[in-house]
C-alpha cells in the first residue's frame, strides 16, 4: 500500500507550525484508514466482499454491504437485506417451484396472528397478500440464498 501523506488538498498545513489536530481533516483520515483496513483484510482473506466488515462479523459476507442493513423481517434476523432471500421457504438455497407451492398454502390468509401462524407473511402485517407476492416474484429464480431464519412476532 502506498499513501502520499503530504497531499496538499487534505492538509495545507502539513509540516508547518499550523499543523495541529484541529487543522486535520479527520473524516478523510478515517476513510483512508477504513479503506486500508478493508484492503488488508481482503488481501489476507479475512474479508471477502470488500465492504470493510470482517467476514466473521458481516451479516452478508459475500455481498458488498458496508451499512450492514438488516430491516427484514421487521424484527431483523442477522441476515443482511442485500443478500437475503425472503421467499426461500424451505431454506435450500434457492427460490423455486417448491417455494411457490409453499407460498400458495398461505396466500389469501388474513388471520396470520392466529394459530397456525402464516409462514409466508413477509411484512409481518398479519396477512399474505399482493405485497407478499411481489417479494416472492422478486426472489423467484435466485439460487444464491444464504440460510436465514424468519419469523414474525405479532
Amino acid at each position: 500500500m502506498f499513501i502520499i501523506e503530504d497531499y496538499p488538498l487534505q492538509n495545507p498545513y502539513y509540516h508547518t507550525s499550523n499543523d495541529t489536530l484541529d487543522t486535520l481533516n479527520l473524516t478523510f483520515h478515517y476513510e483512508v484508514t477504513r479503506s486500508l483496513v478493508a484492503a488488508i483484510a481482503h488481501i489476507a482473506g479475512l474479508e471477502e466482499d470488500g465492504d470493510g466488515i470482517p467476514d466473521n462479523e458481516d451479516n452478508c459476507p459475500y455481498d458488498y454491504n458496508p451499512d450492514q442493513e438488516d430491516t427484514y423481517p421487521p424484527q431483523t434476523n442477522d441476515c443482511g437485506d442485500v443478500c437475503e432471500c425472503e421467499t426461500d421457504f424451505d431454506t435450500d438455497g434457492d427460490v423455486d417451484g417448491t417455494d411457490a407451492y409453499n407460498f400458495k398454502v398461505d396466500f389469501g390468509r388474513s388471520d396470520c396472528a392466529t394459530s397456525p401462524p402464516c409462514l409466508r407473511d413477509h411484512e409481518c402485517d398479519a396477512d399474505v397478500d399482493g405485497s407478499d407476492a411481489y417479494k416472492f416474484k422478486v426472489d423467484f429464480g435466485r439460487a444464491d440464498c444464504p440460510v436465514c431464519t424468519f419469523s414474525c412476532s405479532y
